[in-house]
């Protein structure tokens, strides 16, 4: 079964399993790709920008965003989550 943006609410959260160690991160369920994969900004946008970006569950991923390995672990539809 493959799941798109539709099938979650306004936030994932999802594991990272390539990164050592491996992180867990809330993100806008627009970067989902499918159940095994996200789209993630790369490492030239700062600490600043990207906390922003994590917030607005409106984001979308921009073309030169990489494609990562992920697991979902939950939705959310509040972004009271960041709060």
């Amino acid at each position: 079964m493959s799941l798109t943006p539709k099938d979650f609410l306004a936030f994932v959260v999802a594991e990272f399993p390539s990164e050592d160690p491996v992180t867990v991160e809330a993100i806008p369920s627009l970067w989902v790709s499918d159940s095994t994969s996200c789209k993630y900004p790369s490492g030239r946008i700062s600490q600043t920008a990207l906390r922003r970006l994590l917030k607005d569950k409106f984001s979308k991923p921009q073309d030169d965003w990489g494609t990562n390995r992920c697991r979902i672990l939950g939705t959310f539809g509040e972004d009271s989550l960041f709060h």
